[in-house]
């Protein structure tokens, strides 16, 4: 997903868990990590045109783990309309210990989202208007929570 519908650049890991769309791996300091990747021309479209077409209001839970592209991303979705009940975004780039928040942060909040957990990784967001699950937020997440898993 991304901020416009457009054909793009994958910068992908054959075998591996590792894609961008971001050339942050290309840049001057990272010729250790050139060889790694492959590059494959996608077509991107906006989170607002997958979730006009496939997703159910509510949503209660938004994951963001697009490999430094977050801004990007985060662009092509109207959270006035959309109001996911919770926002989770990765902050590293693809594993390596470059944090990105500094350039999406104020999408989310300026959209009356507000941060009430961090890992280490991820960021969490709840809408203002849900501030009812920060009590959830006190002790870190875990797989113990009794959580229900949802597969179409």
């Amino acid at each position: 997903a991304g901020s416009s519908q457009r054909l793009d650049t994958l910068y992908y890991i054959p075998g591996a868990n590792h894609s961008t769309l971001s050339a942050y791996f290309l840049q001057p300091g990272d010729e250790d990590f050139r060889p790694m990747f492959s590059i494959q021309d996608v077509k991107v479209q906006t989170l607002d045109t997958i979730f006009s077409e496939h997703a159910q209001i509510p949503i209660h839970f938004l994951n963001i783990d697009v490999g430094g592209s977050e801004k990007d991303v985060l662009e092509g979705l109207n959270l006035k309309r959309w109001r996911p009940w919770i926002i989770m975004v990765n902050t590293l780039q693809n594993n390596f210990p470059r944090k990105t928040e500094t350039l999406w942060e104020s999408l989310v909040t300026h959209a009356n989202y507000h941060q009430v957990y961090r890992d280490g990784v991820n960021l969490f967001f709840v809408a203002d208007e849900f501030r009812n699950l920060d009590q959830h937020f006190q002790l870190p997440p875990n797989y113990l929570d009794d959580f229900i898993l949802v597969v179409n």
